[in-house]
């Protein structure tokens, strides 16, 4: 079980890579126990995930089986997170970085926490009511585009590879998500 050092550990490696201080890698447990504990990530932001796409599609709830739609939800965001790793391993092989699998995956899933926090207070505004549609969409996509600048640096970082070849790995990244996304909505609320 991961310890809340090795959890501060990780958010303090965040931080650091947020700073574009690629010396916050070393703050990660670059190992394969590491990369295991990584995915803790993905339990600690789950009730945010979770609260926020049924504060998004709360109107569709009222009519859907909810069981089956947290069945359906939770099998999406286990897809969403184990995608991106399954992919590593044939990109690592790819791009001749196999010995940075571990890099690369334990950044991208701890760099999940930080961009999940930036974007739940405007979140928060806009399901509260306290913002309209346009300032969310506004807001968001800047927020969006500075977490993807981040993510730039940490695929960079991580992989040690050119930044052409890192915005091309986050380009697919992003299509993959929206694609992803997408599906699940489809298949959980319908066409």
């Amino acid at each position: 079980m991961i310890t809340a050092n090795r959890i501060a550990a990780a958010l303090y490696a965040c931080y650091r890579l947020a700073r574009r201080d690629s010396g916050g890698m070393a703050y990660f447990d670059r190992t394969a126990q590491g990369a295991r504990e990584s995915f803790f990530a993905a339990v600690l932001l789950a009730p945010i995930v979770f609260a926020l796409s049924a504060a998004e599609k709360w109107e569709e709830l009222q009519t859907l089986f909810i069981p089956q739609v947290v069945v359906l939800k939770l099998l999406f965001y286990v897809i969403g997170w184990t995608l991106v790793p399954v992919l590593a391993i044939w990109l690592v092989e790819w791009l001749d970085r196999k010995p940075r699998y571990f890099d690369l995956v334990i950044a991208y899933n701890w760099i999940s926490v930080p961009a999940v926090l930036c974007l739940l207070p405007l979140q928060i505004l806009y399901f509260s009511g306290t913002i309209g549609r346009e300032v969310f969409a506004t807001i968001g996509l800047a927020v969006m585009l500075v977490v993807m600048v981040y993510e730039w640096f940490i695929v960079k970082t991580a992989l040690d590879i050119n930044g052409g070849l890192a915005a091309g790995l986050v380009a697919m990244d992003f299509v993959l998500s929206q694609l992803l996304f997408a599906m699940s909505d489809y298949v959980v609320y319908g066409g």
